[in-house]
């Protein structure tokens, strides 16, 4: 299990980045991102605490929400996927 999240200085060379956090979140790793001058950022979440915890550290640095989807992949449960793209 990763527990250092990848740098900024590492983040710079890719054009897209996926997130798929454990339930907790991924808070360390969602503040290198968010200090990138350009990203696209793709999330995949089941927690919505911790997604909007981590989305609202994006916007704040300017990042802007493109696309929302919820996915109901584990019927007859309360458990929702979120998906989300942003851009910067």
């Amino acid at each position: 299990m990763l527990k250092d999240p990848v740098l900024t200085s590492e983040l710079r060379k890719y054009d897209a980045i996926i997130i798929n956090p454990p339930r907790n979140g991924a808070e360390s790793q969602i503040q290198e991102v968010s200090q990138l001058s350009k990203a696209n950022i793709i999330i995949v979440s089941c927690d919505f605490n911790s997604f909007f915890r981590d989305l609202k550290i994006l916007i704040a640095k300017g990042f802007k929400l493109q696309k929302l989807t919820l996915i109901d992949q584990f019927y007859y449960t309360s458990h929702i996927e979120i998906v989300a793209i942003l851009e910067l």
